[in-house]
């Protein structure tokens, strides 16, 4: 299997099952991906904080709406 950048990053250190290629690439429109073998990859993300700030804030006249597409 060609494994994406990213999936590169993000492959199990501790997962002894899975070998890298580095000899084995193939160049796509998403980047160079590596040759892969192993029967199942496991990939570790660090979860990321998700957060929101509004510059203006909420106009109060669209608090029932956002209320109602929340419910």
């Amino acid at each position: 299997m060609l494994a994406h950048p990213l999936h590169l990053r993000l492959l199990s250190k501790a997962d002894a099952s899975v070998t890298v290629l580095e000899d084995v690439k193939y160049s796509s429109m998403d980047g160079e991906l590596v040759g892969v073998i192993g029967d199942t990859w496991d990939l570790e993300a660090e979860s990321i904080p998700v957060s929101w700030h509004s510059i203006k804030g909420l106009n109060k006249k669209s608090i029932p709406e956002i209320i109602r597409a929340l419910g």
